[in-house]
């Protein structure tokens, strides 16, 4: 487990879909993101340049997605420790967007997650499963019914997260 100190907002993001014909991120994203200590991107990067973009903002956090080529050489989850309070754990998700939450709930709950934060249905919002909170930020680059990203601001032992529309 990842242990990472000192953080007070965390840029969530997944699903760029991005490569070398279909441009940069959006601007609207690096505007967003530019006053995070850390951004956690949930998966399907597809190209390099986008973890480099984000890293001149903050440090990254990567996990593999189903879209992502063999060359994009990344771990299929990552738990993280912030701030000595928080275990956040992440993966992209897989497969039918229907029983997500209940494979991702099996795959982390020995962690004792404060969160899991997943992405694959290019569906943002926030719930609960089993007690367990769950987060998707979305896709900026690849709509479901709007572009989003999303925020985790940390008050002490408090999560507030929100999806951002951009």
């Amino acid at each position: 487990m990842r242990e990472i100190s000192n953080i007070s907002k965390i840029g969530v993001i997944s699903d760029t879909h991005l490569n070398e014909f279909s441009g940069p991120l959006p601007p609207a994203v690096m505007e967003h993101f530019k006053n995070t200590g850390l951004i956690i991107h949930c998966g399907d990067i597809v190209s390099q340049d986008v973890l480099t973009s984000l890293g001149t903002l903050a440090p990254v956090i990567a996990v593999k997605g189903n879209m992502d080529p063999p060359g994009l050489s990344l771990p299929l989850s990552e738990m993280i420790l912030v701030n000595k309070t928080h275990v956040i754990c992440v993966s992209h998700g897989n497969g039918s967007p229907f029983g997500i939450k209940q494979k991702l709930y099996k795959e982390f709950i020995r962690y004792k997650p404060s969160i899991i934060l997943y992405g694959h249905t290019h569906i943002a919002g926030e719930c609960g499963y089993n007690g367990i909170r769950f987060f998707n930020p979305g896709s900026p680059c690849s709509r479901a019914e709007y572009f989003s990203v999303g925020m985790i601001n940390i008050y002490g032992n408090e999560l507030k997260t929100h999806v951002i529309v951009i």
